[in-house]
């Protein structure tokens, strides 16, 4: 007796086809991307941005409406004192962004001291070679709490699907910086001594935003680690 196989042939695209058309899997519909070698599946309700990978690890409890993280919450050592902010200068840490997904807005948290006489804030996210691939506009004065959540829109968000690590990275030009939320201490051999570096410094004396597409200076090693999300 003959017996025939069947072949079940996926949806096939690429990340960028995918985020671009922003389907609906039916579901149960297994959807793959050609350049990332990842797949997500449908529920027959969610559009593809919004879909986990398969096989994701990022916490079901980040923040309502939150693509992605650089901190678990549930497994990260609290703090909302980091004095991890210098006046005018960059701030740079990891950030785990899925290849095709966008990050159109950044969202840090305060810790328990406020902003005071603020002149310059802007935010935004750079690759593995420290070029920076988007912006938010400079919140200049705009004040900002204790303990408040503060959300940097950029003004052309990163969309393309990005190859390697990316960083997200925050300046505050002010006579008193808010400490920050986060972690407080990392392993300096882990992230610090072993290339990627996970966070650090870079440019100092800014006030005004750089422009998309120039790059960042690495200054300094930085251990405490401000929890950073996107949307």
């Amino acid at each position: 007796m003959r017996r025939t196989i069947s072949t079940l042939l996926h949806p096939y695209r690429t990340a960028a086809y995918y985020t671009a058309s922003n389907p609906i899997l039916r579901a149960g519909q297994v959807a793959y991307e050609s350049d990332t070698r990842l797949s997500k599946v449908g529920d027959g309700a969610t559009p593809w941005i919004s879909l986990p990978y398969i096989g994701s690890t990022r916490s079901p409890y980040k923040p309502a409406g939150a693509l992605g993280e650089n901190l678990d919450r549930l497994a990260i050592i609290e703090a909302n004192n980091l004095s991890c902010l210098v006046s005018g200068t960059v701030l740079c840490t990891a950030l785990d962004v899925l290849p095709g997904q966008p990050v159109t807005t950044l969202f840090f948290t305060s810790g328990t001291t406020a902003l005071v006489t603020g002149t310059n804030q802007w935010a935004g996210v750079c690759d593995s070679n420290y070029k920076i691939l988007s912006i938010s506009s400079d919140y200049t004065n705009t004040a900002w709490a204790i303990n408040t959540v503060r959300p940097f829109t950029q003004l052309v968000p990163v969309g393309a699907p990005l190859l390697g690590p990316c960083f997200s990275f925050l300046m505050v030009a002010a006579a008193t910086v808010p400490t920050m939320t986060g972690m407080a201490k990392t392993s300096q051999t882990l992230s610090n001594f072993i290339n990627p570096v996970l966070n650090f410094r870079a440019d100092t004396g800014k006030t005004t935003p750089p422009a998309v597409g120039s790059s960042l200076t690495l200054s300094a090693n930085q251990g405490q680690v401000p929890y950073v999300y996107y949307s």
